[in-house]
């Protein structure tokens, strides 16, 4: 509830929420049927089957009809202008892919913990980085276009973010804020 609330009251207001039930157990899709029962941009998709993380991310990049995919787990919350302050970016600059921030972690009782600080990598080397984690996956919004070009590949369970940036850090142009 809390992550779909956090959606909800994002200052940028220009947005579809596309949420996937991957099968599971638990209230979510009890909670998430009456978040959509109340607002037109809620998408809920739900067909029983535990089909996984990876094939559910690519299943969103094909339902999107945005121009750009913000994405994020039943765990994650943001700030009411996230969205407003990386749009205001990327649509000042539409050569920037992917977009990413910094986060506060929190702990089970949504209580700030810390930071996870990003840091500059635009003149590092390839190696470098790649040692590194690129982006904090929770934080990015990248161009839907971009996304299509580049899904996740299901070889690669559990690292399917990591894979992703490997296989497609040349060719990105990202902005950091």
């Amino acid at each position: 509830a809390n992550a779909i609330k956090s959606v909800l009251l994002q200052t940028y207001t220009n947005f579809e929420l596309i949420l996937i039930d991957d099968g599971s157990t638990d209230r979510s899709y009890d909670v998430a049927s009456q978040f959509a029962g109340l607002d037109s941009r809620i998408k809920l998709i739900r067909d029983k089957v535990n089909r996984g993380l990876i094939y559910r991310l690519n299943q969103i990049i094909d339902m999107a009809e945005g121009q750009y995919i913000a994405r994020m787990d039943s765990d994650d919350m943001m700030l009411p202008d996230k969205l407003k302050r990386q749009m205001e970016i990327l649509l000042n600059d539409e050569s920037i892919d992917i977009i990413d921030t910094a986060a506060y972690t929190i702990n089970e009782k949504d209580e700030p913990t810390g930071m996870r600080k990003l840091m500059e990598i635009s003149c590092w080397d390839r190696r470098k980085v790649l040692r590194k984690r690129l982006f904090f996956h929770p934080t990015i919004i990248a161009k839907s276009s971009w996304y299509k070009k580049n899904k996740y590949d299901e070889n690669f369970i559990r690292s399917e973010e990591f894979e992703l940036w490997c296989r497609t850090f040349d060719n990105i142009k990202y902005h950091r804020i």
